[in-house]
């Protein structure tokens, strides 16, 4: 039986210009053993602007409390991250792939924009 992503919600945990945190929370059909997100976010990206892209993975964390059963949660830390402000709309792209013993079964892509509350 192949699983799908059926939802993806980005947390922005924490942003600073020092470091920023991210946890991208898949819900998916069914969670079983082996299943796992794989994927990077890559920037920043900002029109008419130059910069150097990074490529920062997704690391699965532990299920946090408080997570749907269904879900499978990804964590992104981006040091000294480009915050978007009207000026400078930076973002960050990337692709998600859930997988499940060496299959993948879903990809979908991503993009982020990094604010200080």
């Amino acid at each position: 039986m192949s699983n799908r992503i059926q939802r993806m919600t980005i947390v922005q945990r924490r942003a600073s210009p020092m470091e920023a945190e991210l946890w991208i929370v898949v819900e998916m059909d069914y969670v079983k053993a082996g299943t796992e997100l794989r994927g990077r976010l890559v920037g920043p990206k900002c029109p008419g602007v130059e910069t150097i892209q990074v490529a920062y993975p997704i690391r699965m964390i532990p299920h946090p409390p408080g997570q749907p059963e269904n879900a499978v949660v990804g964590r992104v830390i981006i040091p000294e991250p480009n915050l978007w402000t009207h000026e400078t709309p930076f973002v960050y792209e990337g692709t998600l792939e859930l997988w499940r013993e060496e299959l993948k079964c879903d990809e979908s892509t991503l993009t982020v924009s990094l604010k200080t509350p």
